[in-house]
């Protein structure tokens, strides 16, 4: 299969002033301005329906296989399984669970080269645009690769800020080679990575990354075919077999012991001849229950594992230190995600806010808020140290509590102090050892 051509975007013209950030002169508010057609890639997609084709790990492999070709690599058939196990009710869970438990967390824009929070820098994230790229770069995390276009500016109090964001469709696009093919099944595509789509175009993740739903897929494959198997089997087996003698071979004999039987059900009845009988037959199978959910509740582990490393925030525990143990594995997966969407920001979200306009200088980083958490360990440190030692710094507590601290407070003439009950209690414990080697020493004991 040859590589499809590159259309020549760079010999577009490209106009010298871009007027989608000026200031709007009118001084009118929640104006909004389109994207020029030259810049959108969306508006030459052509749109096509989705396979909705049954899938089994035979096609897995088969459309791993497609998205590794070298010569022309296409991921549109494992992005179909892909968008097959994105309805598994497990994949749903922790996936929804990783994006809801990032973007609950605090974020702000800090001063240039400084860590302090930067009050007007980071109200320019606080836009529903930035709520979806984020949504959008957490998804990525199954995916693997994801390009967004930006659609839309809005007028806000005179400036023109990013106002919306759309997915360009995954079976449309060759992260390999960086290409938007606008017909899947055409020879043309368009770099998307060519310069003169910078200020429009945000790509989320690597190239090569096929992401953890090539894994999850797999089990979500075999759920979905272990299901259909135990409905099948509770149709066969759920209720008693029903067999229907009739002592005559008349057909109209027949015609009316087959009506009975396939209406038999709730206040069912039936007048039969003397002769006739209705046999009903109990299954013996006894373990099918065990066979099918065990298998289910296997699948939803690897599931979980896949996303969160471990399976106890989302399946039941054992025990207060797994559940401990599977809790911190989740934080840290929960963290090295957030590192990654920090990295977005910063090498690409602030950049290109930085190229249409907007007021944030070379220096400024996005940050995530961190709050620490004060354990029953702290609690204790804490009290041992205001007890034990004179302190001068209380900064350190007001910032860790959040209360104003005016100073420590004196003891009391009538009050002694902890430290000095220690050393009376260990000089009477050193008494009594001197006092017992004596017995020893003279003989007297024993």
């Amino acid at each position: 299969m040859k590589a499809p051509k590159l259309l020549h975007t760079t010999r577009i013209h490209k106009p010298t002033t871009r007027q989608v950030m000026a200031l709007n002169k009118q001084g009118k508010t929640n104006e909004r301005k389109g994207l020029d057609d030259i810049y959108n890639l969306l508006i030459k997609m052509e749109q096509r329906m989705k396979s909705m084709a049954k899938q089994d790990i035979g096609t897995w492999r088969n459309s791993h296989r497609a998205a590794l070709n070298p010569q022309r690599p296409n991921r549109r058939p494992l992005y179909s399984i892909y968008r097959d196990a994105e309805l598994d009710d497990q994949v749903e869970t922790v996936m929804s669970n990783l994006i809801a438990d990032v973007m609950s967390e605090e974020y702000y824009i800090t001063k240039a080269n400084n860590t302090e929070k930067d009050d007007k820098a980071s109200d320019y994230l606080e836009r529903s645009w930035f709520y979806y790229v984020l949504e959008e770069a957490l998804k990525t995390e199954g995916w693997g690769h994801q390009v967004l276009q930006l659609t839309s500016f809005i007028n806000i109090n005179g400036f023109y800020e990013f106002g919306e964001f759309e997915d360009i469709d995954r079976d449309h696009i060759i992260p390999e080679w960086g290409l938007f093919m606008p017909d899947i099944s055409g020879d043309e595509g368009i770099n998307y990575r060519d310069p003169l789509f910078a200020k429009s175009v945000l790509e989320i993740g690597k190239p090569k990354d096929l992401g953890k739903l090539l894994k999850a897929s797999k089990p979500a494959l075999y759920k979905k075919n272990m299901e259909a198997a135990w409905s099948q089997h509770g149709e066969i087996f759920g209720s008693p077999f029903r067999i229907g003698k009739v002592s005559s071979g008349n057909k109209e004999d027949l015609d009316r012991m087959e009506e009975f039987l396939k209406n038999m059900g709730r206040s069912a009845y039936a007048v039969t001849d003397i002769d006739d009988s209705v046999e009903l037959v109990e299954t013996s199978k006894g373990d099918a229950y065990m066979v099918f959910d065990q298998f289910l509740a296997r699948a939803d582990r690897a599931i979980s594992k896949i996303f969160l490393g471990q399976t106890m925030t989302t399946d039941n525990g054992s025990s207060k230190s797994q559940a401990e143990v599977h809790e911190r594995v989740g934080k840290s997966r929960m963290w090295a995600l957030k590192l990654k969407i920090e990295f977005l920001v910063n090498d690409k979200i602030l950049p290109m806010m930085r190229a249409n306009g907007y007021p944030i200088k070379e220096g400024q980083r996005f940050k995530w808020a961190v709050v620490d958490e004060i354990t029953t360990t702290d609690i204790v440190m804490d009290e041992f140290l205001v007890q034990n030692f004179e302190l001068t710094d209380l900064e350190y507590f007001e910032k860790k509590y959040g209360v104003k601290i005016k100073g420590l407070r004196e003891f009391t003439t009538s009050t002694t102090p902890k430290n000095e009950q220690v050393k009376e209690a260990l000089t009477r414990i050193k008494q009594l050892h001197l006092k017992t080697d004596k017995l020893y020493q003279n003989g007297n004991c024993c």
